[in-house]
């Protein structure tokens, strides 16, 4: 990992937590989002800290065609962008 751009890094941590909270959001009937726009953060713009995570999508309720992809996560919170971009 230590040898991965940080494009890589987010695409790995994007798979993982995909796996994760696509489970749990189904589980819980709970929305849930990115906030930010991750593709747009690269290794010449460095950043010394780093939170990132999933946020619950204000109380609504599961979303089964909002994430289908974990690349999705990398996005901004809406997914019709990413559907845009396809």
């Amino acid at each position: 990992m230590e040898n991965m751009n940080i494009q890589e890094k987010l695409r790995l941590w994007a798979e993982e937590a995909y796996e994760f909270y696509s489970k749990e959001a189904r589980v819980l009937d709970l929305d849930f989002y990115t906030q930010s726009d991750l593709t747009q953060l690269t290794d010449d713009k460095p950043v010394e800290l780093m939170v990132i995570g999933i946020n619950p999508g204000y109380g609504g309720h599961y979303q089964k065609d909002r994430f289908t992809k974990p690349e999705y996560l990398l996005h901004e919170s809406t997914y019709k962008k990413c559907l845009r971009e396809e």
